[in-house]
């Protein structure tokens, strides 16, 4: 008894009580941990699993956690910092959880910057009641922390050798983490490179994943990277493809004498759905697309994701670059390419003298495409915002068909060859889990419950239309009477709970690609990646002359091929660019949004309206009267109008289209008021 009140009056309680809080924070970020790997492995016995084969791997991530939880150390309301800081883990847990259900591939880094996209589609994949819940819960959580932070005790142990100790603690647990980090790299129990964002995420911890995918980006820098190897590479390439076998016959220039129509599809979640084991069908889902893979060339395309990511898919056809390269679940669409241009098969079909165009029946936001097109040589980009007429799946995505036109309008209405990149939508999830479709096309047997019959059904409901779609604009692009060559794929599988194990191919990774045309081309069937594509497509018509379109055909059977194509790649977008000889040939584009010019031809108010009147209006603008926004009704293409009637003689009339904190302005020149 005399010895603990000799403690509890000395100093050594001082130095005692930061060992007790440390082993606390110890055990509370070893349970969150534990907490959090549950609900990504789907149960406490799958994360328990994860425990005793991986302890080493396991302890690391909950460092990860401990690390954020030391700056409690920090502060008086310790019980307050801690528990926010614990509940922060535990919603990105949860978080992990959800996104990993409806999309397939879990939480990164990236998402963050996706939270604003996010939000405006999140009725696609919840109902209203789930959306209420989930706002209520928000409400109950920030009352909760309102609630501790008022009540709960503060430390009273904070003289100046207590936060000079606890300042030492926490450094101390900084410095410690640099050589555990080191000796986890090098020891290889995980790894900075992630081929596989699922697996890596299964194999190294959802903490460091994140912490990875949140703050790393870019490409690293090669240890050979100079200007002599770069000089190398470029040399090689150009001398191969002089005396290369692979450059067009005598034949095929004659037939190509005036260039084709270049055109590319990209089909939200499309694959061959009757590769899925022991599922049977009422009828083919895709009959058109298996036409065309029996009769044009076609084969696998390797895709570097699953669920989720359409704009790195997007990024390697566009730009013939390798995703892998960059940092694990990175999309340069947000990152280097806000700042860079890059060589794209736009850029390369310019200097033939293409027109180049984007259509995407999605909102032009989403990865910040009306400022990336700019940077990959396209000269317009039609997002949803500048349709009309638009039909809707079920659960809201809008329907590929509206596309057929809007494609075959703007072939017709330019006097040169085109260029033009489609990102489809309508295969988008989540799928709902009841049936939504009354007699749907096509009838699936073979899954164990009802749920998942119903996400099939309707999953292959929409993957049926897309194929008519794919029929439809082979059709209108045929009766156009020019020359053209189409590409067709899929950007990844949807998210159904699919894996290696449950498809013919053995292969998740792998999605289906044709390539049409009516030149009357030789079939030629390969499995190729994503990233050579573009250089396939360019090369079957003579049109390669990028340097990386032409390094894929050259190099692609060389032991160097992935070493050389990272070199490229870095010295183009992060390196000193020795490729170029001077400055980088691809200037930003001047990107005009919508391809249709929008004009005003009248403005006036009758029947207390403001009546304006003009051509090619969409539901998505709206109408400013000197630079203010006022209240807008789309009545129909030629007509929009308001109940402001405060117009007056002088005053400047435009339409404007709201793309996040990007408005668009048309007409250029506004419409003056009489």
């Amino acid at each position: 008894m005399e010895g603990y009140i000799i403690l509890k009056n000395s100093k050594l309680k001082t130095f005692l009580n930061p060992l007790l809080s440390i082993i606390l924070w110890i055990v509370s970020a070893f349970l969150i941990n534990f907490i959090i790997e549950s609900i990504a492995r789907g149960g406490i016995s799958n994360c328990y699993n994860f425990l005793t084969e991986k302890p080493i791997v396991f302890f690391y991530n909950s460092f990860f956690i401990l690390l954020t939880l030391s700056i409690t150390f920090l502060f008086k309301r310790r019980i307050f910092v801690g528990l926010f800081i614990s509940l922060i883990w535990i919603i990105l847990g949860i978080s992990n959880g959800v996104i990993l259900k409806f999309r397939g591939s879990p939480l990164t880094g990236t998402d963050f910057s996706l939270i604003k996209s996010g939000l405006s589609i999140i009725d696609n994949y919840f109902s209203t009641n789930q959306i209420i819940i989930l706002i209520l819960s928000i409400i109950l959580l920030i009352g909760l922390l309102v609630l501790i932070f008022i009540y709960a005790p503060k430390s009273k142990i904070h003289n100046k050798v207590q936060y000079i100790l606890d300042i030492v603690l926490v450094l101390s647990m900084l410095f410690a983490f640099t050589p555990f980090r080191n000796y986890m790299n090098a020891s290889g129990n995980v790894s900075t490179v992630f081929w596989n964002i699922n697996d890596a995420y299964t194999d190294y911890g959802f903490p460091y994943c994140l912490y990875l995918t949140t703050f790393t980006n870019g490409i690293e820098k090669p240890d050979n990277y100079g200007q002599a190897t770069i000089d190398y590479i470029v040399a090689d390439v150009d001398s191969s493809i002089e005396t290369n076998t692979l450059l067009a016959s005598s034949e095929h220039e004659s037939l190509l004498v005036n260039n084709p129509n270049v055109l590319v599809v990209q089909l939200e979640s499309f694959f061959d759905l009757t590769l899925v084991e022991n599922l049977t069908f009422s009828q083919d889902p895709i009959p058109n697309f298996r036409h065309l893979m029996e009769n044009y060339s076609s084969g696998f395309l390797g895709v570097s994701c699953i669920g989720g990511g359409t704009a790195n898919t997007e990024f390697e056809v566009l730009t013939g670059m390798n995703i892998d390269f960059f940092s694990p679940s990175e999309f340069p669409y947000n990152t280097i390419l806000h700042s860079k241009t890059a060589e794209s098969i736009a850029y390369t079909l310019k200097e033939k003298d293409y027109s180049t165009a984007v259509f995407h029946n999605y909102s032009g936001l989403f990865y910040n495409r009306n400022v990336v097109f700019s940077h990959l040589g396209f000269d317009s980009f039609t997002p949803l915002e500048f349709m009309n007429n638009v039909e809707t799946t079920p659960i809201g995505w809008p329907k590929d068909k509206i596309l057929t036109n809007q494609i075959t309008e703007l072939m017709q209405s330019t006097d040169t060859r085109d260029f033009i990149f489609t990102v489809s939508v309508q295969g988008h999830g989540g799928y709902p889990t009841s049936n939504i479709i009354e007699n749907p096309d096509i009838i699936i047997e073979g899954l164990s419950t009802e749920e998942q019959t119903a996400q099939y059904e309707y999953y292959a409901q929409q993957l049926f239309e897309m194929d008519q779609f794919v029929a439809d604009l082979i059709n209108a692009v045929n009766q156009l009477d020019e020359p053209t060559i189409i590409a067709f794929y899929g950007d990844h599988l949807p998210s159904l709970g699919l894996s290696n194990e449950s498809v013919l191919n053995k292969n998740i990774f792998q999605t289906n690609y044709v390539i049409w045309d009516n030149l009357g081309l030789e079939k030629v069937d390969k499995d190729i990646e994503t990233y050579q594509l573009s250089a396939v497509l360019l090369d079957k018509v003579n049109l390669n002359t990028g340097l990386i379109g032409r390094f894929h055909i050259i190099k692609e059977d060389e032991d160097s091929y992935l070493d050389e194509l990272k070199l490229l790649q870095y010295d183009m977008l992060y390196g000193n660019q020795y490729q170029y000889l001077d400055a980088s040939p691809y200037p930003v584009t001047n990107l005009q949004m919508g391809y249709k010019d929008i004009t005003i031809s009248d403005a006036y108010i009758e029947d207390n309206y403001l009546y304006v009147k003009g051509e090619n209006f969409t539901p998505c603008g709206y109408i400013y009267i000197n630079g203010s926004k006022i209240e807008t009704e789309y009545i129909d293409e030629n007509t929009l109008r308001s109940t402001n009637t405060n117009c007056k003689e002088s005053d400047e009339i435009t339409i404007c289209f709201e793309l996040g904190n990007t408005p668009v302005t048309k007409p250029d020149t506004p419409y003056i008021y009489k």
